[in-house]
């Protein structure tokens, strides 16, 4: 699983990249972003939702941010 952190509507989100675009888990796991994922040991929780969801938005909308962001 790829975990991105992009920008939406002026919020920062965490992804997962999956074929056909990308997953928001912020808004599946309520409002968490990748640094809590790691922190809180849900990287195996986040990638069974990223597994069998349909992407919400295609790769090429998305505007990137820091991976990691303070």
């Amino acid at each position: 699983m790829k975990l991105i952190t992009y920008s939406e509507k002026g919020h920062l989100c965490a992804g997962a990249v999956i074929e056909g675009g990308v997953v928001c888990l912020s808004q599946r796991l309520g409002g968490a972003g990748v640094k809590d994922l790691i922190r809180d040991g849900r990287l195996a929780e986040a990638a069974e939702v990223a597994a069998g969801a349909t992407p919400d938005r295609r790769l090429d909308d998305v505007v990137f941010d820091l991976p990691l962001p303070d």
